[in-house]
């Protein structure tokens, strides 16, 4: 106990001893309501919010250990984040679908400036926090990773084995993705690092359950990057026989997807991977307005679709609809992009319908490019373009896409780092583990947009990453 006219400075040796493992418990209710799918349970606090209050205390009482050397290890995150929000506050200028500065300032920060702050508090976080503290988040992480893949399987089992579940307070399919990619990335990782028999069949075990929760789900973008992640660490970790090993993992990924090749085409359409890749280019060179010859739906009075794709009936082929308003969305994108790919034009991906909409009602002459479906609405095609790398670019043009690609070499030239140099295995495990997430990461980005309660987490996850991979780069001497 203290004495009486020592109580003030009791309170305050409390508070120093203890303010970190209160921010982590704010943390962690953070990363539960995430888990669980309530981002936004109420209209005055939000998961981030957590997450926002528990960085300020932490920076207010933390503060004394923040020096140069951090300014000089967020130099490339706050150089790349930067550009990005200037050329998003120049989207003011384009004229296509005009919006007050107000307007353009709000989606700078709700979409860049907030990824960014969440970003650097867990950076610093994962920095000066008590070992013991930084690995709990971690781990806290991990066993809600393991929770949804348990979820998931149950949602499975009690639908009758029906795929498009999802469980908790999640409302799609593609709003689920950390929490299936992550664990993946997880067990992949430990499968490669860990040397105890018992903890690798664990691992094993894990990602084989994954992949049945990703069944469960029933998106394909993440089936996809499992097949991608899987071979991630023959060719980034580093083991004995490597150069020997690596040949014939080339042969073993070019038999697997020639087998998988030949399976697919005894699957209905929607997996027909087979078909697909045999009438890509023929669909791929038709211009978006008459791809709808190819869907079904254009027929069958589920869509309204451009006179242009109907009006010279059925193609001989069939596509399933769901890729192919992909592949439509996609090239409409890309063409408008190639008129201006220097050009900012929005900030968020989720109004590149609406804009392309009105572009090409502002140009006649480009209509070829307008995607073939929802001619009654003011959408191209749907609100979004269904792929992330390819919304990046369009919306932030070639030199804000350069500075996001710049941001993510930092990562894994610090990953590389780790791999190489750590002596610890846990260190070395991290290393590997934000390779083989980021490659799941991309992968599924082809084919799906991201939505925000993904991106939180996803910035609160690489924040912790490249704090904790930022010890293995040495910064100059002067600092």
């Amino acid at each position: 106990m203290c004495a009486h006219n020592g109580q003030q400075k009791c309170k305050k040796t409390f508070v120093l001893r203890y303010y970190e493992e209160f921010v982590l418990v704010l943390f962690c209710v953070g990363i539960f309501l995430y888990g669980i799918g309530l981002s936004n349970f109420s209209l005055s606090l939000r998961a981030q919010s957590f997450f926002h209050i528990g960085g300020l205390l932490y920076i207010i009482f933390a503060f004394r250990h923040f020096g140069r050397e951090d300014l000089w290890l967020l130099r490339v995150p706050l150089i790349t984040f930067g550009i990005v929000i200037v050329l998003g506050l120049l989207s003011y200028f384009d004229d296509v679908m005009p919006r007050s500065f107000a307007k353009v300032f709000a989606s700078v920060n709700t979409h860049i400036i907030n990824y960014l702050v969440l970003f650097v508090i867990m950076f610093l976080y994962m920095r000066y926090a008590k070992r013991r503290n930084a690995l709990i988040l971690l781990w806290f992480f991990g066993l809600l990773c393991a929770i949804n893949v348990g979820a998931t399987l149950v949602e499975f089992w009690q639908h009758n084995f029906r795929s498009h579940n999802v469980p908790f307070f999640f409302k799609a399919v593609f709003t689920y993705n950390i929490w299936l990619l992550a664990p993946m990335a997880l067990c992949i990782s430990g499968v490669a690092v860990c040397r105890h028999k018992v903890l690798k069949a664990m691992c094993v075990l894990g990602a084989l359950l994954t992949l049945v929760a990703m069944f469960a789900n029933g998106e394909r973008s993440f089936l996809v990057a499992s097949f991608v992640m899987v071979f991630v660490p023959f060719f980034v970790w580093h083991y004995r026989y490597k150069g020997k090993i690596l040949p014939f993992v080339f042969a073993a990924i070019c038999i697997v997807m020639i087998g998988m090749y030949h399976y697919t085409k005894t699957l209905p359409e929607r997996h027909n991977f087979a078909h697909m890749l045999d009438n890509f280019w023929a669909v791929w060179q038709t211009p978006p307005i008459q791809m709808g010859k190819y869907d079904k739906l254009c027929f069958n009075g589920r869509f309204e679709c451009a006179e242009q794709s109907t009006q010279n009936g059925k193609a001989e082929f069939s596509w399933e609809h769901s890729s192919l308003a992909r592949l439509a969305m996609s090239k409409s994108t890309f063409e408008a992009f190639l008129d201006a790919p220097f050009a900012p034009r929005l900030v968020g991906v989720f109004q590149i319908g609406e804009y392309l909409w009105q572009y090409y009602e502002r140009h006649p002459e480009k209509q070829q490019n307008r995607v073939y479906m929802s001619v009654s609405t003011k959408l191209n095609g749907y609100n979004h373009s269904h792929n992330f790398i390819l919304e990046l670019l369009f919306c932030y043009g070639i030199f804000g896409f350069g500075a996001i690609v710049w941001f993510w070499t930092f990562g894994f030239s610090m990953a590389s780092k780790a791999i190489r140099f750590a002596r610890d295995s846990l260190e070395k495990f991290f290393g590997l583990y934000f390779y083989v997430f980021m490659a799941g990461m991309i992968v599924c980005g082809l084919f799906e947009s991201f939505y925000g309660n993904i991106l939180e987490v996803f910035f609160i996850l690489t924040g912790c990453l490249f704090g904790f991979l930022s010890f293995f780069v040495k910064p100059p001497r002067a600092l």
